[in-house]
C-alpha cells in the first residue's frame, strides 16, 4: 500500500483525525500558556523566542501538563492514528486479500514503513508549527528563559551548547522526537500485525515507551534542549535507544515476514 492510500485511509476516519488534531492542538496551547506566564508576571520584556520550544519546557506553574499529556501517552495516539488499520484489516479480512495481491513482505513493509513516515510527519509538523509561531509572536523578545545548568559549563558541554546555539539545537530535538515518534509508531504497526488483540498491543507498545520517559537520562532527558546530561550520557543514551527501538522494529519487521514459514 502506498503513503499516498495510506494517508487517505487515516483521512477518512473521523476518529484519527480527531487525534490527529489532539497533536496539533497541544503544541499551540502551549503558546497560550507560555503568553499567560508572560502576562502574569508582568514582564516588560518579551521572552527570547529562539529559547522558546515545546520540549524546552518554558512554561512555568503548570508542572508541564501538556508536554506531559502529548509525549507520556504518545504511543496511544499514534496507535489510534496509523496503527489501528492493521488490526482492522485482520479483523475484516482485507489483510488476506491485500497479501495475496502484493505479497506478505511487501504489505508488512509497507504498513511499517508508513506509519512511521505518517508518525513522523505528523510530529514533525506540530513541534515545527509551535517553534515557528513562537518566533513570530516574540520576535523582538530578548528574555532568555531557561534555568541555569546544575554544572559548571566545562562540565556539562550538553547545556552550554544548547545555550550558545539555541535555535539549531531546537530543531535538532524536534527532529530526534519525530524520529523517535516514526518509530514507536512502525513498532506499534508491527506489534498489531504480530499479535492483533488490541489490548496486548497497546499495553506493550505504550510501556515499551514511557518506561523510558521516565527513566533518568532517558527519552524526556535526551529530548530537551538544555538538558543537563552530560555529552557522554547523551551519547550512550540516544545511541542506546534509537538501536533498541530499531532492533525492535527489525524483529517485528522480520518475525512477521516469516511467521508462515515458521508455522
Amino acid at each position: 500500500m502506498s503513503f499516498l492510500a495510506c494517508s487517505q485511509r487515516i483521512l477518512h476516519d473521523r476518529v484519527k483525525v480527531f487525534f490527529i488534531i489532539v497533536l496539533m492542538v497541544i503544541p499551540l496551547m502551549d503558546i497560550g500558556q507560555i503568553l499567560l506566564d508572560f502576562y502574569q508576571a508582568e514582564k516588560t520584556i518579551q521572552p527570547d523566542p529562539r529559547y522558546l520550544a515545546f520540549s524546552a519546557l518554558s512554561t512555568t506553574g503548570t508542572n508541564h501538563i501538556l508536554h506531559k499529556l502529548m509525549f507520556w501517552f504518545l504511543p496511544i495516539y499514534l496507535l489510534i492514528i496509523a496503527g489501528e488499520d492493521c488490526i482492522e484489516d485482520w479483523d475484516t479480512g482485507c489483510r488476506h486479500i491485500l497479501i495475496g495481491r502484493m505479497g506478505k513482505k511487501q504489505y508488512v513493509w509497507g504498513r511499517m514503513r508508513n506509519s512511521f513516515t505518517f508518525c513522523f510527519l505528523l510530529i514533525l509538523c506540530s513541534l515545527m508549527l509551535n517553534y515557528g509561531l513562537l518566533q513570530m509572536i516574540f520576535h523582538q523578545g530578548t528574555d532568555i528563559w531557561i534555568v541555569e545548568g546544575l554544572y559548571p559549563p566545562e562540565e556539562n558541554r550538553m547545556y552550554t551548547i544548547g545555550y550558545e546555539h539555541p535555535v539549531p539545537v531546537n530543531l535538532a530535538v524536534i527532529l530526534m522526537a519525530s524520529v523517535f515518534s516514526g518509530l514507536i509508531g512502525a513498532i506499534g504497526s508491527g506489534f498489531a500485525m504480530c499479535l492483533h488483540d488490541r489490548k496486548l498491543v497497546y499495553a506493550i507498545t505504550f510501556m515499551l515507551w514511557f518506561v523510558f520517559i521516565i527513566a533518568d537520562g532517558g527519552l524526556m532527558s535526551i529530548l530537551h534542549p538544555f538538558t543537563n546530561l552530560t555529552m557522554d550520557r547523551f551519547t550512550y543514551g540516544f545511541l542506546m535507544l534509537a538501536s533498541g527501538y530499531l532492533a525492535v522494529a527489525a524483529v517485528l519487521l522480520i518475525a512477521e515476514v516469516k511467521s508462515d514459514e515458521i508455522s
